[in-house]
């Protein structure tokens, strides 16, 4: 049976090409870091198909926003990289096939990048002005049903930010 994957081990200074160039160094470990991010925080969204818990609606728009946050955080990375010159030097060393790869990559990316900013700022936690006139104007808060917690002294807790946050944040792009 053939494993899943497999595991190598390599010093992050040849990896990174920390002796060659800093700036491109600093890409190639955001890029490393992001990735991994992202798949955790897609992998935690899959996990919630049968929401169950009363919370569980929460800790997925939270998930959601994180997930774009960090994408976009990777698709800045990812153009940042293909800037640097030493980059540009490797990469023209790679066989065409991974060439014509990462150039598809690229402009996939560079197509969603202003879509993936957008719903960034709208959902990813960036509570602007534009988000709060939007529900406004659409009277999305108006309707809006969300808990207001007392504790046993009748102090309230603001649970419903939560849901006006929501109200806010999504919204037509």
């Amino acid at each position: 049976m053939r494993p899943n994957s497999i595991i190598r081990y390599a010093r992050l200074r040849e990896a990174l090409y920390l002796d060659d160039d800093q700036a491109m160094a600093v890409q190639l470990a955001r890029i490393t870091v992001l990735y991994e991010d992202l798949r955790i925080e897609l992998d935690s969204l899959r996990s919630f198909q049968n929401l169950a818990g009363p919370n569980d609606e929460f800790r997925v728009m939270y998930f959601i926003r994180r997930s774009l946050a960090t994408l976009h955080e990777f698709i800045e990375a990812i153009t940042e990289l293909g800037k640097q010159p030493h980059f540009q030097s490797v990469e023209a060393t790679w066989p065409e096939d991974a060439r014509i790869r990462l150039k598809e990559l690229r402009s996939e990316l560079g197509s969603a990048t202003q879509r993936v900013a957008i719903l960034r700022n709208n959902v990813g936690g960036h509570f602007g002005e534009d988000g709060v006139a939007a529900a406004l104007k659409h009277r999305k808060l108006w309707d809006a049903i969300a808990p207001l917690e007392l504790d046993r002294n009748n102090q309230r807790h603001r649970r419903f930010v939560c849901h006006t946050g929501g109200c806010c944040r999504v919204r037509p792009t």
